[in-house]
């Protein structure tokens, strides 16, 4: 273990980090952990500095640098101390990694005998208490203009109101979160805490992409052949073991109970296709639209989706009357009145007010059971759900975001270990 540890460190001495190729792309809430210098070049949405303290960063430990002749160096030598002008510099990549926000974390105690203080850094920018003023080289530092002004001085700013910070377009996603609990809504959409994956939603997203690629060849091979004209519904569109192969490809192994516990979903999955292969393999249509992502105006508020598929049941000018499906896991319900319809009622509109078709025809597909639940929606149920999504969202923008617990709310609630409300018994 021992020689073990020293040759992981020389390995992390020398820069080796392994590779982070594709990990945002292998599950949910992905986290690449990285130094500054292996970040530059690169974007993130948000980007968290961490150790931002006293001696170590800026750090203490100066290498010895390698001698460069005068004559070879084209850029201007900064003035003063030269290793800490560096940790400036890298400071700055560090912060401008970020697209749409940047967090700064320290702590009193790494376990040293003395309470920590915070970064110079962090002094500069405007945090804790005053720093000691020093002198930075006009010419030399990267954290001046270029820094403070703008960035240091949206830094410096109180921090702002829950207005301010509410979504400006909405989902039908987040009106469930508002409903179910404000302050679940409020660690969700406001503060946007993450969460930690599900093998639910990792089990989802597989099937969900795996429709979505099976449907896109689809559209690509019932496509009349141009010299023979032979209707492509007549012929083979895509085989049963092209369809497994994409559902292998797109199997995300992570987030669940255990490996038995992956194992258990992934054969799961592939009995739900393999039956829905055999109930629709041989009559295929080409879908109008997939994965189709939408924006509807509610009369003054904007709300935001994606379709999963949407079928043409019968072509007509001025607009097609469609069928719209949503891919489900889980049961399908009983009744009508036992369904949660107000999604695809959303679905509705955007049809109609977006891409100018009549939805003939609404339709849950859950693939457990490979059963269908369908209804033709009316005016008045679309009526009804605008109002109701108007007042959600009104309620949403006056809202305190007091907590509604309960048992039920609770246990299901992903931000229930850090919820002071919570109600677990």
């Amino acid at each position: 273990m021992k020689r073990f540890v020293e040759q992981l460190d020389l390995a992390i001495e020398s820069g080796e980090e392994g590779s982070l190729a594709g990990l945002s792309e292998e599950g949910p809430e992905a986290v690449k952990i990285m130094t500054i210098h292996a970040a530059k070049g690169l974007e993130f949405t948000y980007v968290f500095l961490v150790n931002l303290v006293d001696k170590r960063f800026p750090t203490i430990e100066r290498k010895d640098p390698i001698e460069i002749p005068d004559g070879l160096i084209k850029e201007t030598i900064p003035e003063g101390d030269v290793h800490l002008e560096e940790e400036r510099r890298l400071f700055y990549v560090g912060v401008t990694r970020a697209k749409d926000g940047v967090f700064f974390t320290s702590a009193d105690d790494y376990g040293g005998a003395r309470k920590k203080k915070l970064s110079r850094f962090l002094h500069e920018i405007g945090f804790g208490e005053p720093a000691r003023k020093t002198t930075i080289p006009k010419q030399a530092s990267l954290l001046d203009d270029r820094f403070q002004d703008p960035l240091g001085a949206k830094l410096k700013k109180e921090a702002p109101s829950f207005e301010e910070l509410l979504p400006h377009k909405f989902s039908f996603t987040q009106l469930k979160a508002f409903e179910t609990c404000p302050y679940q809504y409020r660690f969700a959409h406001i503060l946007k805490v993450p969460v930690r994956g599900k093998g639910v939603f990792s089990f989802g997203k597989s099937i969900h992409q795996t429709m979505k690629d099976f449907y896109t060849l689809v559209q690509k091979r019932l496509k009349p052949d141009l010299f023979t004209q032979e209707n492509a519904e007549t012929r083979p569109v895509v085989s049963l073991k092209e369809f497994m192969d994409l559902f292998e490809k797109n199997w995300i192994d992570e987030w669940y109970d255990s490996a038995a516990h992956m194992a258990e979903r992934k054969t799961q999955g592939k009995k739900f296709l393999e039956e829905f292969y055999g109930k629709h393999a041989n009559s295929l249509t080409s879908p109008k639209f997939l994965e189709q992502p939408f924006n509807i105006k509610i009369g003054e508020y904007t709300l935001k989706g994606v379709i999963d598929r949407v079928d043409v049941l019968e072509r007509k000018k001025g607009g097609d009357s469609v069928e719209i499906i949503d891919y489900k896991t889980g049961r399908v319900p009983k009744s009508k009145r036992d369904a949660d319809l107000e999604q695809l009622l959303i679905y509705a509109i955007a049809s109609k007010e977006v891409f100018g078709d009549e939805p003939k025809k609404m339709t849950y597909y859950f693939l457990d059971d490979n059963q269908e639940f369908s209804f033709e929606p009316n005016d008045a149920e679309i009526r009804k759900v605008k109002e109701r999504i108007r007042g959600t969202i009104d309620m949403i923008k006056t809202s305190d975001f007091k907590p509604t617990p309960s048992v039920h709310v609770c246990k299901n609630c992903d931000f229930k270990d850090i919820c002071e409300y919570r109600v677990l018994s």
